[in-house]
C-alpha cells in the first residue's frame, strides 16, 4: 500500500489535466494496475487533504447493476501542503518498554485501556 501512496499524486494531476469525472476502470486502464489497487488509490484520493475532490456518478460493474464503481473528479492539488508533508518525518520508531518497571508497564497498559473504551 505505501507504494500506492507516491503514485496516488501522479494520479490526481492526471485526472486534473483530464478535466472530467474518471471511474476506476479509467485508471487502471491508463496506468496499467488491477481494479483492486485503483479502488485503494481511489480511496486515498478523497481522503487526501491536500487534494480536492468531487465524486460523480457510480458505474454499475456488473451486469445487475448492484454494486457499483464510483466516479471521482479532481477539482485542485494544494502542492503547498504536499511539500510540508514532505519535510515532516513519515516515520517514528515505536516508544521502547523495556526499561520501565513492572508495575509502570502495568500501569500504561491500564492508562491505555481505559483511554480506548471513551
Amino acid at each position: 500500500m505505501s507504494d500506492l501512496h507516491g503514485l496516488h499524486i501522479t494520479i490526481a494531476e492526471w485526472i486534473l489535466n483530464h478535466g472530467k469525472a474518471v471511474s476506476a476502470y479509467d485508471v487502471s486502464e491508463q496506468f496499467g494496475l488491477t481494479l483492486n489497487q485503483t479502488t485503494a488509490i481511489m480511496t486515498i484520493l478523497e481522503k487526501d487533504r491536500a487534494i480536492k475532490t468531487r465524486r460523480g456518478k457510480t458505474v454499475p460493474s456488473r451486469a445487475s447493476g448492484r454494486y457499483g464503481i464510483r466516479t471521482v473528479k479532481v477539482t485542485a492539488i494544494d502542492h503547498e501542503k504536499m511539500e510540508k508533508r514532505k519535510k515532516k518525518s513519515a516515520y517514528s520508531p515505536p516508544e521502547t518498554i523495556r526499561h520501565l518497571s513492572r508495575r509502570a508497564k502495568w500501569a500504561r497498559l491500564l492508562h491505555n485501556a481505559w483511554r480506548d473504551k471513551k
